[in-house]
């Protein structure tokens, strides 16, 4: 009688192993499928987004922002083109200036601007893909780069294109290329940027105060220089996985790209086998 109901136990106990394996195995390529059809890249994202911020940043890049204090001590935006000029004749001893402006029309007083812009050899203008698809070159003969961002589903910057559009490349990698003189490559057509920052933590040096007779110059020497709006009334900011309720500047962006490309830290997207052993094994 024992024997019987051991073998019974015995035959319960191999039904119910049976059964939690299919079951197991049901759920595994359910969350298979899950993951190849990105069910989870929001969770994913999200994770990422709280690992931002807070991390090494590159001494050599500096901003020239034109931010409040400069709109009301100069006037307000856009500017008369010869104080752009004026800002820019400060920068001759930098690595690489990028001009995070738009110069798309001709104005009456563009000649210093232009003559100083085509005689220089370290400048990159800023070029726009607009919503045709159409590459908006500046007026000014220069290399130039495109300033467009991908803005994720939730309005989040976090990526970037990585490809010649309408044979143009990004503007951080001509910034980067003018600087270092070396010719920038990756395989990914999207990077993610690694933001070390948070909005307005890069070293920055107001317009306006450039703009002063007795400004030296001479901190601008060998660095990368950046010029771009900062005050929120130019409508060149942007919600960025280290916003925390403050948007960040373009031209901040594009600096964090610049040292993502000195530090090598952009964030790897990992295959999707990957996650799945990731999850199932560890």
């Amino acid at each position: 009688m024992y024997k019987i109901w051991e073998k019974g136990k015995n035959d319960i106990n191999k039904s119910y192993n049976l059964r939690l394996k299919v079951a197991f195995c049901i759920l595994f390529l359910i969350f298979t499928f899950l993951v190849f059809i990105d069910a989870f890249s929001q969770i994913s994202t999200i994770t990422s987004d709280r690992f931002q911020g807070n991390k090494e940043f590159s001494e050599e890049i500096i901003i020239i922002g034109i931010n409040n204090e400069s709109i009301r001590n100069v006037g307000q935006w856009p500017w008369d083109r010869k104080i752009v000029y004026e800002i820019l004749s400060k920068t001759d001893g930098a690595k690489a200036v990028g001009v995070d402006i738009s110069f798309f029309e001709k104005t009456e007083r563009d000649e210093p601007l232009k003559s100083y812009i085509e005689r220089s050899n370290n400048i990159v203008l800023a070029s726009e893909i607009n919503s045709k698809n159409v590459l908006e070159k500046p007026i000014f003969t220069k290399e130039s780069g495109y300033v467009n961002l991908i803005s994720d589903s939730d309005g989040v910057i976090r990526s970037f294109n990585n490809k010649i559009l309408n044979g143009s490349k990004p503007f951080s990698f001509e910034v980067y290329e003018k600087a270092y003189k070396k010719e920038l490559f990756y395989n990914e057509e999207k990077l993610v940027i690694n933001f070390a920052t948070s909005p307005g933590e890069i070293k920055t040096i107001s317009a306006s105060e450039v703009l002063k007779k007795d400004f030296s110059k001479d901190i601008f020497k060998d660095k990368i220089v950046l010029i771009g709006g900062t005050a929120e009334n130019i409508h060149d900011t942007y919600t960025t996985p280290t916003s925390k309720g403050a948007q960040m500047p373009g031209v901040e962006i594009h600096a964090n790209i610049i040292n993502n490309i000195i530090k090598d830290s952009f964030i790897k997207e990992q295959s999707k086998i990957y996650t799945i052993f990731l999850i199932t094994f560890i």
